[in-house]
């Protein structure tokens, strides 16, 4: 005897980049199966519309594996989300609108105890940490200056960008000749890239290793880094940081010039007199472990600057600022990419 439709439900998630909706409702008509445990084979549907007895089980073991999966997936990693979607669609693919002997879902169903369930879960969670694991062996990066990515390999390629030194970028596995093709932005989008210009692993572990090796002797509390103050000025800064971290900051004029760059250690609060005249964005970057070589931080955490610049006039007195974990105080901050204030 053959019962029509497919053995599970439509709904429990949701195939959208963002946040992925809970998946514990799928399959609610096997919530009360009996406690009757195997092993047995399973095998994906193809497209034939009845399905085999090991198809059927996997129809039914699938929903519960992509629970585990739908909770490991990081639904702010676009490949992750559309590696989870891809499978939700094989599912309701393969299994949806397809008929199957009663008999077998009655053995199927059989099989699908607390136990079973509970390993057919963390089989969902491996194979999306596996999945990572996979994902990192082909991560590179870029060790010249910068690398053009092109849109066909060769030079005569159409250069769609360029990624900075310690950049990361994702092998897809297809080469041709001495070109790697890549994935890049988010979310990602394929262009080829020079293999001399990249080195296999991750570009922030190969940028502290770099920078501890060019450390030099490191840099103390309320030190000047860049530029100097000016004894006869009369304008001071202080910077109060609250951040958890040390803190860098930079004080840049109006054509992008840093004036003056100095470090303010975690917890502490810098106070500098004789600022020179002029009108300042506010940028600050915090990490750990400061390198002169580098001229910013082993270690990174966070950059931003303050929204509101600072003026001094010869008459002008002085500015206070805090840096805080977390959004607080007077003056509003805003985000900013650390490459970016590494290049200021």
């Amino acid at each position: 005897m053959r019962s029509g439709g497919g053995p599970g439900c439509e709904s429990g998630h949701r195939a959208a980049v963002g946040r992925i909706a809970g998946a514990a409702a799928i399959l609610a008509l096997l919530a009360a199966a009996p406690a009757n445990a195997s092993d047995s084979e399973e095998a994906a549907p193809d497209a034939n519309d009845n399905l085999t007895l090991a198809e059927l089980r996997w129809c039914v073991f699938e929903p519960v594996r992509l629970e585990g999966d739908n909770v490991e997936t990081d639904a702010v990693a676009h490949w992750e989300v559309d590696g989870h979607n891809a499978r939700l669609r094989a599912y309701r693919e393969g299994c949806s609108n397809k008929t199957y002997r009663v008999k077998d879902r009655t053995e199927v169903e059989a099989e699908l105890t607390p136990d079973k369930r509970q390993a057919l879960r963390e089989d969902g969670i491996a194979r999306v940490r596996q999945a990572r694991l996979e994902r990192e062996k082909r991560r590179i990066h870029v060790e010249a200056e910068a690398a053009a990515v092109r849109a066909s390999p060769g030079s005569a390629g159409e250069e769609l960008g360029r990624v900075r030194r310690w950049g990361d970028l994702i092998r897809t596995g297809r080469t041709q000749g001495p070109w790697y093709e890549v994935e890049w932005r988010t979310p990602p989008r394929s262009g080829w890239v020079l293999e001399g210009l990249v080195r296999s692993g991750s570009g922030e572990k190969a940028r502290f290793d770099f920078c501890e090796a060019h450390a030099g002797k490191r840099v103390q509390h309320n030190e000047i880094v860049r530029g100097r103050t000016e004894p006869s000025r009369i304008g001071t800064v202080r910077v109060l940081n609250d951040t958890g971290m040390d803190a860098y900051v930079k004080l840049v004029t109006r054509q992008g010039k840093v004036a003056l760059a100095f470090l303010v250690g975690e917890g502490k609060t810098a106070a500098l007199k004789g600022i020179p005249l002029g009108s300042y964005e506010v940028a600050f970057a915090t990490g750990s472990k400061f390198s002169r070589g580098c001229d910013s931080f082993s270690k990174r955490g966070n950059a931003g600057r303050f929204a509101e610049r600072i003026d001094y006039e010869a008459d002008s007195g002085g500015w206070t600022l805090a840096l805080h974990s977390a959004k607080g105080g007077s003056a509003r901050t805003n985000a900013m990419n650390y490459d970016d204030f590494d290049g200021l």
